[in-house]
């Protein structure tokens, strides 16, 4: 049994490149633009062995990340003139893991997973015009979701590891929302 914490700062370049494509399948307009984003994350957890063999445990857990994501101002092949707004996320999330130790070492495991999700701020603008007029809108991503998930994680030998991870998001807009994830990783000595 013991608490972790896990803290992440994050920084990356998005580039964006996109095409417009009418009805009739002709090019009707295409642009590119970067973002910058930044992020900050704090989780923390508790692992609780629930069985006298220590082979199954679960981890309630609660995180909240912050995320900015920088505005771009751009032009469009077709002579549109963009402008994204900044965007700024706060999401909280409280779950729990319920893991299965597959081995005396811990090294091979699955899990199941259950999360419920909150956006705090979530607002985002966009305005485009050009020599017809103008368009904007704006859209608010504030609200709560749920995700369920399993997962495998092994190590496969000494230096090597695999993690498979399959998540399902519902609520707040989010049917059909499916995340799978599948790594490896080498350790070089």
């Amino acid at each position: 049994n013991s608490y972790y914490n896990d803290n992440v700062l994050r920084a990356g370049l998005l580039r964006n490149k996109y095409q417009s494509i009418m009805n009739n399948g002709e090019l009707w307009g295409s642009g590119r633009y970067k973002n910058y984003l930044f992020t900050a994350s704090t989780e923390h957890g508790y692992r609780k062995f629930i069985d006298d063999e220590k082979r199954w445990y679960m981890v309630p857990q609660a995180q909240l990340q912050f995320a900015y994501l920088t505005g771009a101002d751009y032009r469009t092949s077709n002579d549109i003139d963009v402008k994204l707004s900044h965007a700024k996320s706060l999401i909280g999330r409280v779950g729990i893991d319920i893991v299965r130790l597959l081995d005396e070492s811990g090294d091979n495991r699955l899990y199941a997973k259950g999360n419920i999700m909150h956006e705090f701020l979530g607002k985002h603008r966009f305005n485009a015009s050009d020599r017809t007029g103008d368009y904007q809108a704006s859209w608010n991503t504030r609200g709560t979701w749920y995700a369920v998930g399993v997962g495998y994680n092994a190590h496969v030998s000494e230096k090597t590891r695999v993690f498979i991870d399959a998540e399902k998001e519902f609520g707040h807009g989010r049917a059909g929302s499916y995340n799978i994830r599948l790594s490896a990783s080498w350790q070089f000595k």
